[in-house]
């Protein structure tokens, strides 16, 4: 049974780039980082190189982590192998690299949990997606993950590859816009920014019968009041043993 819908009395903690706020995101030490405080799940960004080997980082462009002017794709892994991506957040992750899936995957196995994001930068989505399933597939870790994309088309390649694959359709709800069942029937949960959404239209989207994940990324003071009282089954944060520590005084 996949781990995301084992039944639980609190909410599942979901590291945002790993532990984003106390390390680099989406390297091997903010995942590390995640697990140490205690996160159910590391979310992860995944994208293609030049060469079409599957990286981890979130932004189409190399500037904002890296100080290098370019896109992500017009390098090669081993190019991107060579950039620091931890020297912007402090001098402690100096020397940090960017790691590729299947190099998480193979760090942290079975002993935790990934949402992994692909990411819509000008791709085919067919093979894009095919890379992504089978990486996890080959590992036998399709137990221990949620597809998640704000392109559909994505997680629809997921589903043509494997029905059983679990997928997250991520979406920025507008003037309490609910997406149509068509749509929201194919996938397995519902991911919205916390900003964007109240009690009552977190109550709008359970009826229509699926999970949601609330993401907190941009939480500041790190309370968690609405994100907490929303219902919400998922809640993404860059801060998971705060969001752990608040929880645990529910249970």
């Amino acid at each position: 049974m996949n781990r995301f819908f084992v039944a639980r009395k609190t909410p599942f903690v979901i590291a945002h780039r790993g532990a984003s706020s106390d390390a680099p995101e989406n390297t091997i030490s903010a995942f590390s980082e995640a697990l140490r405080q205690g996160a159910d799940a590391i979310e992860l960004d995944v994208q293609q190189s030049k060469d079409k080997k599957l990286i981890l980082m979130h932004d189409y462009s190399l500037r904002r982590t890296t100080g290098v002017r370019g896109k992500v794709a017009s390098l090669t892994l081993r190019q991107l192998k060579q950039l620091d991506v931890g020297s912007w957040f402090g001098p402690k992750y100096r020397g940090e690299r960017i790691p590729t899936l299947e190099e998480v995957l193979d760090t942290y196995g079975a002993k935790t949990n990934y949402v992994i994001e692909l990411k819509f930068y000008r791709m085919k989505t067919g093979r894009f997606a095919r890379r992504v399933y089978d990486a996890v597939a080959s590992r036998k870790l399709l137990d221990h993950v949620l597809f998640l994309s704000f392109d559909p088309r994505l997680l629809m390649q997921i589903e043509k590859n494997n029905p059983a694959a679990k997928t997250c359709w991520a979406f920025v709800p507008i003037l309490g816009w609910r997406p149509p069942h068509w749509l929201v029937s194919r996938f397995d949960v519902l991911a919205i920014a916390s900003k964007k959404a109240d009690p009552k239209y977190t109550d709008k989207l359970a009826s229509l019968g699926k999970p949601v994940d609330i993401w907190a990324s941009s939480s500041q003071d790190e309370q968690y009041d609405d994100e907490m009282k929303s219902g919400a089954q998922f809640i993404t944060t860059n801060h998971p043993a705060k969001l752990r520590e608040l929880l645990s005084k529910q249970d």
